[in-house]
């Protein structure tokens, strides 16, 4: 729209005040576009980053055992000599192996300063524990904006590493795995224990009563005819989802079981 308006005897209009607003309003859009833009990219660089980082480590911890066979064979064959296994081990390749898990190599040498060789690796290692700690560093730059930011990753993977034979023997033979439940009433030789794999049926108050089953302590006042027994059970429920007719199951060495008695279904 143009408004004109007289000043002493002179018709006078506005396009020279629309012609300066949109001198002035028109960067500030592209800048601000150009701003989101950006910022949506580098977003979705740190998660291709990670991934990538992700993946590294995982290959790092399959590939930890068959390099630890590799350097005990090697071992046998040179003797005594040290063996810096720290940097056999895997966590030195982790530079040349990230590359290849980068989903979108053209955007990481877009923003990252020093492209993929800008990631760098200093500082990651494999602990006592055969866990591999990766510690990534970067700095990501806008295009069109001389600031750099720097961004760290620290991932802790556990290596494949299984256990070692004189481990295995060095093992009691007694020291068998047995399963219990929360309350360790008792442990179970067979996982397909009755008394871990609950049979629930569905009867009358009447007929669990005259059968000897007393109520459940913790849902046995509430109201209803019917009401939930098991074979191996006592009691008679009135809740389906009642912690008596569930069974957390848990596997441990019978080391750990302490005083706890064998079931006497399966543990004879």
């Amino acid at each position: 729209m143009c408004i004109s308006f007289k000043k002493g005897g002179e018709l006078l209009n506005n396009k020279g005040i629309a012609s300066v607003e949109a001198a002035i309003v028109i960067p500030i859009f592209l800048f601000a576009f150009l701003a989101i833009y950006h910022i949506i990219n580098i977003i979705s660089l740190k998660t291709i980053i990670f991934e990538a980082a992700t993946e590294t480590s995982e290959y790092l911890a399959e590939r930890t055992y068959l390099e630890e066979v590799g350097i005990e064979a090697l071992s046998e064959k040179i003797g005594d000599y040290d063996i810096d296994t720290g940097l056999i081990s895997g966590v030195a390749a982790a530079s040349v192996v990230f590359p290849g898990y980068l989903d979108d190599r053209k955007m990481v040498d877009k923003y990252v300063v020093g492209g993929v060789s800008g990631i760098t690796f200093y500082g990651s290692y494999r602990d006592e524990e055969d866990n591999i700690i990766l510690h990534l560093k970067y700095k990501i730059q806008i295009p069109f904006i001389s600031i750099e930011k720097q961004f760290e990753i620290r991932i802790k993977q556990r290596a494949y590493v299984g256990r070692r034979i004189d481990e295995v023997e060095a093992n009691n033979d007694d020291d068998i795995y047995v399963y219990v439940t929360d309350n360790m009433e008792a442990y179970h030789i067979s996982r397909s224990c009755s008394h871990l794999n609950l049979s629930i049926e569905y009867a009358t108050l009447e007929m669990a009563k005259e059968s000897g089953y007393k109520k459940c302590s913790f849902c046995g006042n509430k109201e209803g005819d019917m009401v939930y027994i098991t074979k191996e059970g006592d009691c008679y429920h009135k809740n389906i989802g009642c912690s008596g007719l569930t069974r957390n199951v848990h596997r441990v060495r019978l080391s750990e079981v302490g005083g706890v008695l064998p079931c006497q279904r399966c543990g004879q």
